[in-house]
């Protein structure tokens, strides 16, 4: 029993020093840690049970060094000093007897509540210790989804050259959202055209795209921000475009790995038509591949 009960107590140490001395993730601080009052209870319940666990341990002591007291208060009150037998020792030795049969079914009962009391407590710390180990997993996936790195597409342009300009060329600001670095990270661009009568509600899948500019960025840092080449439209299109005379997207794919788990792909996809009024242009979101990881077409 003893044995069990110290083996769920240096797990719940486990779980305690696990959960308060794990390195935390970068840019976190003391305010990131979970101090919900679930957590404030199960740490009182185990301050309490360990407080239970001593006093009973104190009890048991004492009864046995009782025991053992009246115990030696027997064998002396048998013998003289010289440690011949006494008959005249013989009401001390009765009294004695007395005390040490007292003190031994004190011990009985001592033994039994102490039992009783260490099953209880067992059970009770193994019901702490699992309560605790779900709010530990809960935290810490709630740390991984706010820590995790997160690629994303910031804008998307386009920038004419030389001056006056004879290729207009798109670019993408890539940003890293999250507080931890984006790993094996690669961004591809591509540029369509459609007539200006198609209706194109998924120019994903419905265009044939130019093979555009492979980025292999690799790392991308926590809060970091940075433009990168995707495609280049010639001016007579750029310019016909921009009269309505026809249409022109941009995509954008962004791959890396998140260092929570590197095993999984990641990305990040857009894409955007060139929307003008004869002088002014933007860009807006068009079809389903705005999107990110599970939630991008297949």
């Amino acid at each position: 029993m003893l044995i069990a009960l110290a083996a769920v107590c240096v797990a719940e140490a486990i779980v305690v020093a696990t959960f308060w001395l794990a390195p935390m993730p970068p840019h976190s601080t003391l305010s990131s840690l979970d101090f919900s009052s679930d957590n404030i209870f199960i740490a009182a319940v185990f301050v309490i049970i360990c407080g239970l666990l001593a006093c009973v341990q104190v009890w048991r002591f004492r009864k046995a060094r009782e025991k053992e007291q009246a115990e030696e208060n027997i064998e002396s009150a048998q013998h003289d000093d010289d440690g011949t037998p006494s008959a005249a020792n013989f009401q001390s030795v009765v009294k004695e007897i007395r005390t040490y049969r007292h003190a031994q079914s004190r011990e009985n009962e001592g033994h039994y509540f102490g039992e009783t009391v260490t099953l209880f407590v067992l059970i009770i710390t193994a019901g702490v210790l699992f309560l605790q180990w779900q709010t530990l997993g809960k935290t810490d996936n709630t740390q991984r989804m706010i820590n995790r790195a997160f690629v994303y597409v910031d804008q998307i342009n386009v920038i004419p050259y030389p001056n006056p300009p004879s290729v207009y060329s798109g670019w993408a600001a890539i940003s890293n959202g999250g507080a931890t670095l984006a790993t094996h990270a690669s961004v591809q661009g591509g540029c369509a055209r459609a007539k200006p009568d198609e209706n194109i509600d998924d120019p994903f899948s419905q265009l044939k795209w130019d093979d555009g500019i492979i980025n292999k960025v690799n790392i991308v840092s926590p809060k970091q921000n940075f433009p990168l080449p995707i495609c280049d439209f010639k001016e007579p299109e750029f310019t016909a475009a921009v009269k309505g005379e026809i249409q022109l997207f941009i995509r954008v794919i962004v791959q890396y790995r998140d260092i929570f788990d590197p095993t999984f792909p990641r990305v990040t996809e857009r894409t955007v038509k060139l929307l003008a009024d004869g002088i002014t242009y933007r860009f807006a979101y068009v079809g389903p591949n705005n999107c990110t990881d599970d939630d991008c077409p297949k």
